[in-house]
């Protein structure tokens, strides 16, 4: 097929048709960011975060040892390098950014963007433990840093809570205690007394009678 064209069309017409399969094969076989992502453009940039992370938790080479996580990982990172920034991200969905995170700046010929493109598809890329945009460490720390404040923070408010509760409780029972131990004070000096009472009044009476017990003896 290629060398019947060649023969009809001629040399001129050439570049149209590697223009031609260079689309075909872009649609086909080239992933967008947010393709990559699992996004669509119209995902804010808190999707975007979570999106990278979740997936780079998923690959990360610390993680998965696998050579297709260590593509995957890379593509992830290119792919947020670009839609984690505002302004990159504004540029790509303009279409004036390439898939590398270059503006481009003039056109290329087709051809030239053909082999450079397959070219790049069977380089050997070269992993290195950090990128500049990706530190795991950093990362969870950040990510995880405002969500433990808040637990802790909570948690916090919770042992309050729960101090304040058990102080009033102690208060509570202190009182009953104080209370129940002032009845019954009150209660054992009444009974105190009125039996000091009843006594004095019996021993009056009795001597009451003895007195008046003598003087009827005595007329």
């Amino acid at each position: 097929m290629w060398k019947v064209i060649d023969f009809l069309t001629g040399p001129k017409r050439v570049p149209i048709l590697l223009c031609s399969r260079y689309i075909f094969a872009s649609k086909f076989s080239l992933k967008s960011h947010y393709d990559i992502l699992g996004l669509t453009p119209k995902a804010t940039q808190a999707d975007v975060k979570a999106a990278y992370y979740k997936l780079s938790m998923q690959y990360h080479p610390d993680r998965n040892k696998s050579e297709s996580a260590a593509k995957v990982f890379r593509d992830i990172t290119a792919a947020y390098e670009v839609l984690g920034n505002y302004k990159l991200r504004k540029l790509y969905d303009r279409g004036l950014l390439g898939a590398t995170g270059g503006v481009s700046a003039s056109p290329v010929h087709p051809e030239e963007k053909f082999y450079k493109s397959r070219e790049t598809r069977h380089q050997n890329p070269v992993y290195e433990g950090k990128t500049p945009i990706y530190d795991f460490d950093e990362w969870a720390k950040s990510h995880y840093g405002h969500s433990f404040a808040k637990r802790v923070a909570a948690k916090t408010r919770f042992d309050q809570r729960a101090r304040q509760q058990a102080k009033v409780t102690a208060d509570i029972q202190s009182e009953r205690i104080i209370g129940l131990a002032l009845l019954s004070i009150t209660i054992l000096a009444y009974i105190t007394f009125s039996s000091d009472t009843y006594d004095v009044d019996r021993l009056e009476n009795v001597n009451k009678n003895n007195v008046d017990i003598s003087q009827s003896s005595g007329s």
